[in-house]
C-alpha cells in the first residue's frame, strides 16, 4: 500500500505542482509582492479571508489590498480610524468594516513594535517551547492588540481547531519553490502542518492517513506525520498539488482514483 500511496503522492505532485494551476487561489495575490514585509502583510489577509467560495475569496483579498499604494508603509502608518474610513461598507461573509480594520490595527501594532510580521514570528519562534506554541502566541498578541474585534479574523489557534488558514500562511511563507513564494528561512519546514480544508481531509482519508471524523489540530497532525513517511524534511510540499484536487476548477478527487486505477 505504501508503495501505491508514494506512486498516487509522485504523480500527483509532478502533474499538478506547477504555477499554471494556481489561479483560482488567494496566493495570486501574496505572489505579487516582490518585497518581503509587503508579502507577510498580503499574505496574513488573504490567508485571514479564505473562507467560502474560492472566486469569492478572491473578490474579497482583491477588495482589501487594493486599497493600499505600498502595503507595507501604509499599514505602519495608518491608524484604527483611517482603516475604518476607508473600508467603510465592507462586507464579506461574517466580516464588516469593524472587523478588517481592527484586524489591520492589529497588524499595525505588530509591525510598529517588532519592524515586520516575520521579525514578530520569529522572535516567537526561537523563545516559545514549540512551533506551535509560536503559532499561539504571535495570534493572541496580534488578536491582543486589535482596536476593534476582527472576528476570526484572527486564529484562535489555541482552542484546538486545526487553523487551516494560518497554516497556509504559514506554508506560503516557509517554502520557497515555483509554487509558494517563502522568506522566511529561519523556520524548519519539517514544522509545518498540512492547511487542513475540506478538500486535504477528504484526500487524507482516502489515502488512509487518518480515520478521524472531524477537522481537528490532531487530525492536520496525524495527515502530516503521514506525509512525513515520503518526505521527512518537507511534508507539507505535497499539499499544494493535493488540493488542486477540488480547488482547481478542472480537477477533482476523481483524478486521484483514475490514477490509482491504472496503476
Amino acid at each position: 500500500m505504501k508503495q501505491s500511496v508514494k506512486y498516487l503522492l509522485d504523480e500527483i505532485y509532478a502533474r499538478y505542482h506547477k504555477p499554471e494551476y494556481i489561479n483560482p487561489d488567494p496566493l495570486v495575490f501574496v505572489r505579487k509582492y516582490s518585497k518581503l514585509k509587503d508579502r507577510e502583510i498580503a499574505g496574513l489577509i488573504a490567508s485571514s479571508l479564505a473562507l467560502g467560495k474560492v472566486n469569492l475569496i478572491m473578490n474579497a483579498v482583491d477588495t482589501v489590498l487594493s486599497k493600499f499604494g505600498s502595503l507595507f508603509s501604509d499599514v505602519k502608518s495608518l491608524r484604527y480610524e483611517d482603516f475604518e474610513k476607508i473600508f467603510t461598507g465592507f462586507t464579506y461573509r461574517f466580516f464588516k468594516t469593524s472587523h478588517i480594520a481592527g484586524y489591520l490595527s492589529g497588524i499595525n501594532f505588530i509591525i510598529n513594535k517588532y519592524g515586520s510580521v516575520g521579525d514578530c514570528f520569529k522572535k516567537k519562534y526561537k523563545t516559545e517551547k514549540s512551533y506551535i506554541e509560536a503559532i499561539h502566541s504571535f495570534n493572541r498578541e496580534l488578536l491582543e492588540n486589535c482596536k476593534s474585534n476582527p472576528g476570526i479574523l484572527v486564529t484562535e489557534s489555541w482552542k484546538g481547531s486545526p487553523f487551516k488558514r494560518f497554516n497556509l500562511f504559514l506554508r506560503w511563507m516557509a517554502r520557497n519553490d515555483e509554487i509558494d513564494p517563502g522568506g522566511w528561512d529561519f523556520i524548519d519546514k519539517s514544522k509545518l502542518i498540512v492547511p487542513l480544508d475540506t478538500h486535504m481531509s477528504q484526500i487524507g482519508t482516502y489515502l488512509g492517513f487518518t480515520s478521524r471524523p472531524s477537522s481537528s489540530l490532531k487530525k492536520a497532525i496525524e495527515i502530516t506525520e503521514s506525509l512525513k513517511k515520503y518526505d521527512a524534511l518537507d511534508p507539507v510540499r505535497f499539499d499544494f498539488s493535493l488540493t488542486r484536487l477540488g480547488i482547481h476548477p478542472d480537477l477533482s478527487i476523481e483524478n486521484l482514483k483514475n490514477l490509482e486505477l491504472h496503476n
